[in-house]
């Protein structure tokens, strides 16, 4: 079943799209940088702990953009 999709709902999406890739991104050229430090595995779990955060933020975002859609429609 196809349907249409909003030119606001699709930069939406790229835009998280883009913000998790960099997040990615960032984790890959930080660690090398951390290595000096003793506790290189609680630097880790912040970020991860972050990135996790990020995820189910977007996760409500994409749910509350599919309701209000449908509130529309």
């Amino acid at each position: 079943m196809l349907r249409t999709v909003s030119k606001r709902t699709l930069s939406l999406d790229f835009i998280a799209a883009l913000i998790s890739a960099s997040m990615r991104s960032f984790k890959l050229m930080i660690s090398p940088l951390l290595c000096w430090y003793q506790n290189i595995e609680s630097v880790l779990q912040i970020l991860n702990f972050f990135y996790g955060f990020f995820q189910v933020f977007e996760i409500f975002i994409a749910i509350g953009l599919d309701r209000r859609q449908m509130v529309v429609n």
